[in-house]
This record gives C-alpha cells, structure tokens and sequence, in this order.
C-alpha cells in the first residue's frame, strides 16, 4: 500500500535523467488535470439538458408510452426544475469528489462512481419534491431522465479517461519519478510514469535527489522512509514543495495507524490520538441498520430461489441442503455460517480442513454451478439478520486457517476488527478461489478495514452485483 499513489503496468528503469525541453511535465499533467475537471462539470451539465428534454419526449409525445391524462399543460415547469436538479448534482458530484481526477481509476470504476453519485443525487431530488407541491412532476419522466442522464454521463467520463490516459504517456505528459528505497514498486510504476532514478539505499541517495529536484528534473518521489532521519525528510519535502513535485510514502503499520487518528493539541504541541476501532459508535450502528435492511429484504426476494437451490442440492447428492460451518467474526468471536453444500457429505472426514482445489472430484455437479455462481453463499443473508456476519465486510475464515495464517502474515487478524462479510474489497478485486494469493486478500481486507467509509461500501456493493452478473465466480 502507498500513501496517494495508485499505479499499473510496467516500464523498464533507466538510470539516465530525462529532462524534456519546454513545459514541465507536472505543469502539463496539471493542467491536464484542470481541463478534465472543467470538463466534467461541462459534460455534467450537458447530460442534464439532453436527458430531461429525451425523457418528457419519451414520456408524453413519442407515442410509444400511454398518456391517459394527456401532456401536462405546464410543460415548462419541467423545464423550470432543471436548474434546481443541476445544481444539485453538481452539489452531491463536487462533494463526493467525482470532479476531483482520478488517473488511475478505469472506465468501470469511474461508472460507479457516477452511479452511487447520481444516485444520492435522485435521493435528494426526491426529497425536496415532497416539499414542493405546487406541481405534480411525473414519476416515470423523472426515472427516464435518471436513466438517460446516468448513461450519457457515463459514456462521457469513459471517453474523457480513455483521451486523458492516452495523453499521459506521451513523453510531454510522463511523470518523473524517483523510486527510493522502493525497490517493490519498480516493476508497478504505471506507462504514464518514467522512472529517472531507482536507489535501494534511500539514506545515501537524499541528498542526490533533493538537488535534483531543485534543478527540475523530477516531478514525483516514492520513498519508503523507514529507518531515515526526520531532518533530512523533512528538507527534501521543503525542496518537493519549493519545487511543485509530489512526495509518495510507502507507509508502515504505526504510519495507516496515525493516519486514522485524531488530532489533538498540548501546549501548542501537535499530538494524533490513536484509534482502535475503524468505526465510531454512529457509524457502526448506521452499518447495522443497512445489514439488517438489505438482508431481510434479499431474504424476502429470494425466499423462491432458495427454495428451488435446496431442492437442487438434495436432489444433487445425498444430505442436507445446507452446509454449516464455524468460521470466525468481529473480534475473533466463533459463529455458524450458513451455506448451500456443494460438496459430497463428509468431504472432509479424511483430510480435515482443506481448501478446495480447481475440478476437486468432492464437488458435486449442482455444487460447481452454485460455487461458480455464488449462489452458495445466499443463505448466508440469515447470518447478516441474526448480527454474526455485515453484507460488505473481510470474508469469514474457518479457525484452523485463522490460526495458520495469523501466524505467518503481517496484520492478518486485523481483519477482525470489522464483522466479516458477505462480500468484500478483496472479492471485487479478483481475490477469491483457491488460486488467489491469501497475502494479497489479507492486502485488500486490511485496505478495506483501515479505509472504510459508506461510499467504499456502496462501490463494493455495485461491483459485486457486476461480478455475479458478468464474470466467474469460485470453483
């Protein structure tokens, strides 16, 4: 993990200094920066101009929706309410920092961005429609309009990353970047990064990168700056901001710690109160009160499905429809999980706990399309209602692998500070299945329990529906 950077791809290390002439590449990327802000606000406002005009047409005059009241004789108060919607959304986008430009998200990520963004956005229309009576506004013009706006804006900000990414690799455009004591992040620096200098020994190389800095040649250094002396820290973050280039840290444990902790003040002496919870008292019980919601409705929704899955399972092979397991929660607490047996009974009575293993022969046809599905995993909504398990949350973990695994990865029972989950960072981001790496899950879940925040929640919960709808699930 990087304190603000996120990178991808590859380019290969060149120890020579790369000095284009003309403007700086940081000015360029800036001002690159700029122009995509500007444009997002434009592109926003267009969206809106274009959708409610398609929706009233759509809805009153194409003739292809029934009109028994007919057109609404005050056509124009659509049109009136289109300057509050805007500035509403721009409000709920600036806030949620859909205006703030991301390099390294993708198309994807930025469409769900835009969908949880718009999304509040029809929540806080919807409300202030209850205040205003005057006029009765069409339900189904106004989720036409969502609908179009959502779209459009959508394909927008898609083209406008696809452009701005282009224009980052141009040598114009490429950041240089100085990698000290960094040496994990060499093969991770992104195309639109070129990397000028690369030193294991950070101590030795300060001095080094500090006049480089100040003769222009650098626009960014990472830095893993554990073991340095603060002094000479803090003088190449005055050359950096003397000199506009970013400083990246790679942190430490006690560094994501300080990082979610509160500042204080003695005397005119700074101090940071460490947190030991991720998440306050409010938050917790808004958590809660979202789990115990989404799960009760899912149940009732899905009260069919999981019928029809039970029946298949018994009818699959001999036993019991549902597989009960003790995994671990909150705090280290013991609990039985609920899950569709995919496997024969007592798959395990020879082996003990294993982990499943691609065309393992102990699971059974009706298994392998429930596991690839993930629909196996539906009756654990019981355990979200009864408070064991939160819809979005680290993946619960059987006691044997908790023990095995906390003894030989860094901060692997952290990720029980949070409930676990039926979903979570680490299953969105491809983490899952025996072939996944379980360092690189332990990564994300500690990302998750570290970064928490209700957007991160509802970002999670949009890519997981993606993901069951679209790609492959576990074997």
């Amino acid at each position: 993990m990087v304190i603000g950077y996120e990178c991808g791809g590859t380019v290969p290390v060149s120890a020579a200094t790369s000095t284009a002439p003309g403007m700086r590449p940081a000015v360029r990327r800036r001002r690159l920066n700029l122009a995509l802000s500007l444009a997002g606000v434009i592109g926003d406002v267009l969206a809106l101009n274009l959708a409610l005009p398609a929706a009233y047409w759509i809805r009153f005059r194409s003739g292809w929706l029934a009109v028994p009241l007919g057109e609404p004789l005050s056509h124009q108060a659509y049109f009136g309410a289109l300057f509050a919607v805007t500035a509403v959304w721009l409000l709920v986008f600036q806030a949620l920092g859909l205006y703030r430009p991301q390099p390294w998200s993708g198309a994807l990520d930025e469409a769900y961005r835009v969908l949880i963004a718009a999304s509040g956005v029809l929540v806080c229309v919807l409300a202030l429609s209850f205040l205003y009576r005057s006029f009765a506004y069409s339900r189904l013009t106004a989720a036409l309009a969502f609908v179009i706006a959502v779209g459009f804006d959508m394909l927008l900000r898609g083209a406008g990353l696809k452009l701005a990414a282009r224009l980052r690799r141009q040598p114009g455009f490429r950041s240089r970047v100085a990698l000290l004591g960094a040496s994990e992040l060499r093969d991770a620096v992104g195309d639109d990064r070129e990397v000028v200098t690369a030193r294991d020994d950070a101590a030795a190389a300060l001095d080094e990168t500090r006049a480089m800095v100040a003769r222009g040649e650098l626009d960014e250094v990472i830095l893993n700056h554990r073991g340095l002396d603060s002094d000479a820290l803090i003088a190449l973050f005055r050359e950096c901001e003397a000199a506009n280039a970013g400083v990246v840290v790679v942190p430490d444990p006690v560094d994501l710690l300080l990082r979610r902790g509160a500042r204080e003040d003695a005397a005119g002496v700074p101090l940071v109160r460490v947190r030991d919870v991720p998440l306050d008292a409010l938050q917790r019980g808004l958590k809660r009160l979202f789990d115990a919601a989404f799960a009760a409705v899912a149940l009732l929704v899905c009260a069919p499905l999981l019928l029809v899955l039970g029946a298949l399972v018994r009818r699959g092979s001999p036993g019991p429809a549902l597989l009960r397991q003790t995994r671990l929660t909150e705090g280290g607490r013991e609990f039985t999980l609920y899950k569709f047996r995919s496997m024969v009974v007592d798959a395990e009575a020879g082996t003990g706990a294993v982990w499943t293993q691609r065309g393992d022969p102990r699971v059974t046809p009706i298994g392998r399309f429930l596991r690839r599905t993930s629909l196996d995993e539906l009756p654990q909504l019981l355990n979200i209602v009864l408070g064991d398990m939160s819809v979005i949350g680290p993946r619960p973990e059987r006691p044997a692998f908790v023990a095995q695994f906390g003894a030989t990865i860094p901060r692997y029972l952290d990720r029980h500070r949070m409930k676990a989950g039926l979903t979570g960072w680490a299953q969105v981001n491809g983490e899952r299945g025996s072939d996944s790496s379980i360092e690189r899950r332990t990564r994300y879940d500690l990302f998750y329990v570290d970064n928490w925040s209700l957007m991160l929640d509802l970002q999670i919960l949009v890519k997981t529906a993606a993901e069951v709808l679209f790609h492959r699930g576990a074997y």
